[in-house]
C-alpha cells in the first residue's frame, strides 16, 4: 500500500511543525508540497530526514516553490515543461511504477489581465506535458494546487463565485482539458458530496465552511484502478497558524 498526500503548505518554514506532525501521524509515504516559499539551500531538511524522507525540491525565496518528500525510490525527471515566467511551480519525479508531477498552478486574474494570460498559458503547457507523458505509456499522477474549482459542487456558492478567479469558465475548461487528455479526478471516485480543500483566512471562512475544492489528484487509468481511497484531512486546517489549504490524501495498492 502506498500512502500519498498533496498539500499547499503556504510556507514550509512557517508551517514546519505542522507538516512534520502530519507526515508522522498519517504515515505518508510520498508527499507533494506546494508554495514552499524558500530557496533550495534554505529548505528545512533535517526534521524530514529524521523521518526517513528523501527531499527533491525546486524553490525560490518568498514565493512559489514545490517539493517532493518520499520514502520510496524516486528520481527527478524533466517533464518537458517550461514555466512561462520561469517560476518554480512544477516538479516531476519517476517512482518506477508511475510518474508523478507536482504542480502549483498560478492563481491568475480576470480576463484581459496579465495574470489571467499567464495562468492560461501555464495550463496549456501543462496539458501538453501531460499528453506527452501519457503517450509514453506510463502511469501518471498529477497533483497539487490547481487554483481551479472544476464544478459547481466544488464551491461554497456557485452564484457568488460566478465570474470569480478560480471558478472562471476558461479555467474550468482548461481543467477539463487535463481530464480529456486521459486523467481522472481521483477525489470524485470516492466522494460525491460537497467538500473543500481551501478556505480564506478572513471572515471565519473555515468555521462557516465557505471554501473551494482547488487541490486535486489526477491519475491515469491504472492508478485510478489501484486507488482505494481519497479524502481531505480538515484537521490540519483547524490547528493554530495553519495553511489556508488542507492536505488531500490518497491510497494506492502498489
Amino acid at each position: 500500500m502506498l500512502s500519498f498526500a498533496t498539500w499547499n503548505v503556504n510556507s514550509i518554514r512557517a508551517r514546519l511543525h505542522i507538516a512534520v506532525s502530519f507526515l508522522e501521524d498519517e504515515d505518508i509515504d510520498v508527499a507533494f508540497f506546494q508554495e514552499t516559499k524558500v530557496a533550495d539551500e534554505k529548505f528545512p531538511e533535517e526534521p524530514f530526514l529524521k523521518l526517513g524522507y528523501r527531499i527533491i525540491k525546486r524553490g525560490q525565496p518568498q514565493y512559489n516553490g514545490v517539493a517532493v518528500l518520499t520514502r520510496v525510490d524516486a528520481e527527478e525527471i524533466d517533464p518537458d515543461f517550461e514555466d512561462p515566467l520561469g517560476q518554480k511551480r512544477v516538479l516531476a519525479v519517476d517512482f518506477g511504477s508511475f510518474i508523478g508531477i507536482n504542480v502549483y498552478v498560478p492563481r491568475g486574474g480576470y480576463p484581459g489581465e496579465e495574470a489571467f494570460n499567464y495562468k492560461m498559458e501555464f495550463l496549456r503547457r501543462l496539458e501538453r506535458a501531460v499528453r506527452k507523458e501519457l503517450e509514453k505509456g506510463r502511469s501518471l499522477l498529477v497533483a497539487g494546487d490547481f487554483n481551479i474549482a472544476p464544478e459547481e459542487i466544488d464551491v461554497f456558492d456557485p452564484e457568488i463565485m460566478r465570474g470569480e478567479v478560480c471558478f472562471l469558465d476558461e479555467e474550468r475548461e482548461a481543467f477539463r482539458g487535463l481530464i480529456d487528455a486521459g486523467l481522472w479526478d481521483l477525489f470524485r471516485k470516492f466522494n460525491a458530496g460537497k467538500e473543500f480543500t481551501w478556505w480564506d483566512y478572513r471572515m471565519g471562512a473555515f468555521r462557516k465552511n465557505l471554501g473551494l475544492r482547488i487541490d486535486h489528484i489526477l491519475v491515469s487509468d491504472e492508478l485510478y484502478g489501484r486507488a482505494v481511497g481519497c479524502s481531505v484531512d480538515r484537521k490540519y486546517r483547524g490547528v493554530v497558524r495553519p495553511s489556508d489549504h488542507a492536505p488531500l490524501k490518497a491510497f494506492f495498492e502498489i
